[in-house]
Order: C-alpha cells, then structure tokens, then sequence
C-alpha cells in the first residue's frame, strides 16, 4: 500500500493542497461545465507540483496525458458535483491520483485559476470565460469544441538570492509554439524560492498539436528564461 501524506498551503486567498504519494506529488483538476443539470468534462488538467511543505504549483498541462487516470479523474468529478446539486456554470475539481484512484481534494463553483482557461483555449477552442458569461446572460453556451490539441503552461520559480541578470525574451521567437510568456524578474532584485504563487516569477504558455508536444516545448522555453543570480 502507498505512504500517503496530505499537505495543505494556505496564503490569503491563495491555497493549495496536495497528496504526496510514495514520496511523489501527484495532482489532476478536472475543468467542468454544467448547464440544464448536464455536467461537460471539458478535460482534465495534469498539474506539475513544488516540493514540499508548499507544493506551489509550477505548471499545467491540457489535456491530460494520462488516459486511464484522466478518465477516473473525470467520472470523480461529476459525482463530487452531482452530490451538493451543483447544476449551473463552470466548476473546476481538483484531485490527487493514487494507486487506489483518484482522491478528491475541493470542488471549486468557477473556472479554474492560474490561466487554466487559456489552456482550454488554446486546445480545444472553447472560451470558458465567455461561455460563462452567456450562460449566466440567459444565454446557451457553446462547449463544443472545434480542434483537440494541446496546451501547457510552466512557472519560473526563481531560488534565494539576488537577480544580477534576465535573459532576452528575444530568444522566445525560436519557439513558435509559445502563445504568451511574462517574466517579473529583474537585476537587482531579491528573490526566494515559492512558498505560495505569487512569489512565481513569471510564465510562458505553449500550444502544440498535442499536450506531450506542449509541455515538451514548455519546459524547452522556460529554459530560456531562468534568471541569473549571483554565486
């Protein structure tokens, strides 16, 4: 049986929580809309997670590439809202996967945060956001999606010491895969590792005609933005 270990972040509005099986933290969000009783799973997000105590997340990846475990993830999901009634608007479930399946950690009445509906964007088509705001207008919102690729996003997490020099975004133009990116980091500047989100010192979002392609080139751009410190 897995060594399982619940840990839970808290900074003002800004919480996590994360089940650290065997050593390993291992995260999964389902990204759900509900409209006339009907839940849509539009996808299950593979969450890339920090080192304890804090597990700030550090990147996202959409859809998932897991496919047994996605799809566990996702029938969790619409029972966790199927439970309290939940019947109307977005939602966005967060579980841990273990070797007994997925555990369910919170159910949230709202699209997912951390540019998680980009990411729904950028692989599917569907705006999560605007289709929010026409259900919630009188209006029938349109879940359909019009392509199935893939989309990842990585966090710069930055270390503890001071920045004495940024790389040139510039190089990001060798990356046609990057959609957005935005870095916070600047010379001078003191930085620590995350212990909550908005410590991050930036990101940048890729889409690729699938989400391996993705978090590949994801994890290929964010190398290229990493800050200097001094020794």
């Amino acid at each position: 049986m897995a060594d399982l270990v619940l840990g839970i972040s808290a900074y003002y509005h800004d919480s996590a929580a994360a089940l650290v099986a065997d050593g390993v933290p291992v995260a999964a969000a389902q990204e759900t809309f509900t409209f006339e009783g009907h839940t849509s799973v539009l996808g299950v997000t593979d969450k890339l997670l920090g080192p304890t105590p804090h597990f700030v997340e550090l990147g996202h990846t959409f859809p998932s590439a897991l496919a047994d475990e996605a799809t566990a993830a996702a029938e969790l999901a619409v029972a966790a809202l199927d439970a309290p009634g939940f019947d109307f608007g977005p939602a966005h479930v967060e579980a841990k996967l273990t070797p007994r399946g997925p555990v369910l950690i919170e159910v949230n009445a709202r699209t997912g945060g951390d540019f998680i509906p980009d990411l729904v964007h950028h692989a599917t088509g569907v705006e999560l956001l605007r289709q929010s705001v026409v259900a919630h207008s009188g209006g029938r919102p349109d879940l359909t999606p019009t392509r199935a690729e893939g989309a990842a996003i990585r966090f710069i997490a930055g270390r503890s010491g001071t920045v004495t020099g940024v790389p040139d975004p510039g190089v990001l133009a060798n990356f046609p895969s990057v959609v957005a990116f935005r870095t916070k980091a600047e010379a001078g500047r003191r930085t620590v590792w995350p212990s909550h989100s908005h410590e991050r010192l930036g990101h940048v979002m890729t889409r690729a005609a699938n989400p391996a392609r993705a978090a590949v080139q994801a994890d290929a751009a964010l190398a290229h933005l990493a800050p200097v410190y001094e020794e």
